[in-house]
């Protein structure tokens, strides 16, 4: 992102009340902007909360001191192994030392701010949380990349299943049984199934897994576990997306076009674009007639079952369902059946 698109998404800000919060990553590193904290820092001073996602292999000392001067409030660590041979094949030319040293480097600046008065943003920040994101080869490091997350000072992690972007993401998925059709039909309103405490074990493994699996929402001890699906995280959230080039998206995935798979399906689907920061304000955008009819339909999630289905050529892309939507049909998108999270 060039410095007039980010200055005139900053000042598109000043006529939001209240002031958004703000995420910066997607899809790259954050950190190769060689402008971004001064983005951060930008944000900051308009009175935004500010979090940033990183792989962490180029959070230097400055960068870290920079961070926690400005008071940025959250960073995220993309961490998917615990060992340190897995996370050099997956990180090819990063070390696992070296995010973990870089990491501890930050939060002794960050133990140094508790004592002084920071210039911009809440005393110890950044607070620190760990994205990962769960495939065949991973899930076992999922322990290990909580115990060390843990030690790091982590308050938040977030797990997410993988965005299967080729055949060879495809095949590393953990959630090909939950495409099959319910036991139920899903035209029946969501039963929710409450559970205690209890522990897991070879008596109630098995059990436990049907619950997950099938068409509940699921609480346990009075907490809600698993919320339903084919509700659209980023609407609800009221979240908007900009991309690079400062086109407007209402949600991450729509904001490129891209290949994905469903199944064994390949799907393309087409950016939805809804307006660009440098021509409207943001409020402007935000208000257009025709982005709040599609807010709407997002809300109330009308589309095909295409995740449960997946037969027909409607499934093939985003452009119509056979529920008789046109563009953007949301029925085969992964986020909003809970399969991806971002943090």
């Amino acid at each position: 992102m060039d410095r007039g698109t980010w200055e005139k998404l900053l000042s598109g800000t000043r006529n939001l009340d209240p002031l958004p919060s703000l995420f910066l990553g997607g899809f790259g590193e954050p950190l190769l902007h060689p402008e971004i904290m001064e983005m951060v820092d930008g944000a900051k001073r308009a009175g935004m909360e500010v979090e940033l996602i990183t792989n962490g292999t180029l959070l230097d000392g400055r960068t870290a001191d920079r961070m926690v001067a400005i008071g940025l409030d959250r960073l995220w660590i993309s961490l998917d192994s615990a060992a340190d041979a897995q996370f050099a094949a997956m990180r090819q030319g990063g070390t696992l030392e070296s995010v973990v040293d870089n990491v501890q480097h930050l939060n002794t600046l960050r133990g140094r701010s508790l004592s002084e008065k920071p210039r911009l943003g809440r005393r110890g920040t950044p607070r620190i949380g760990i994205s990962f994101v769960a495939t065949r080869d991973t899930m076992s490091s999922l322990p290990g990349v909580l115990r060390l997350g843990v030690r790091l000072g982590a308050d938040r992690f977030s797990v997410s299943n993988v965005a299967p972007y080729t055949l060879a993401m495809n095949e590393q998925a953990l959630y090909r049984r939950s495409f099959h059709e319910p036991d139920i039909p899903p035209s029946e309103r969501t039963p929710l199934v409450e559970l205690p405490r209890m522990e897991l074990n070879s008596v109630t493994e098995a059990p436990l897994a049907y619950v997950l699996k099938g068409p509940f929402s699921v609480s346990v001890a009075g907490q809600r576990l698993v919320q339903g699906s084919c509700t659209c995280p980023f609407v609800e959230k009221g979240s908007m997306a900009i991309r690079w080039d400062g086109f407007a998206s209402p949600c991450l995935p729509l904001l490129h076009g891209h290949t994905s798979f469903l199944q064994e399906r390949e799907r393309n689907i087409g950016s939805c674009l809804i307006g660009h920061v440098k021509d409207r304000d943001l409020l402007e955008i935000w208000d257009d007639p025709a982005n709040v009819a599609l807010r709407e339909r997002l809300l109330d999630f009308d589309f095909a079952p295409c995740t449960t289905c997946n037969s027909c050529e409607n499934a093939d892309s985003n452009r119509s369902d056979c529920f008789g939507n046109v563009f953007p049909a949301c029925g085969g998108c992964l986020w909003a059946q809970g399969f991806i999270r971002c943090p």
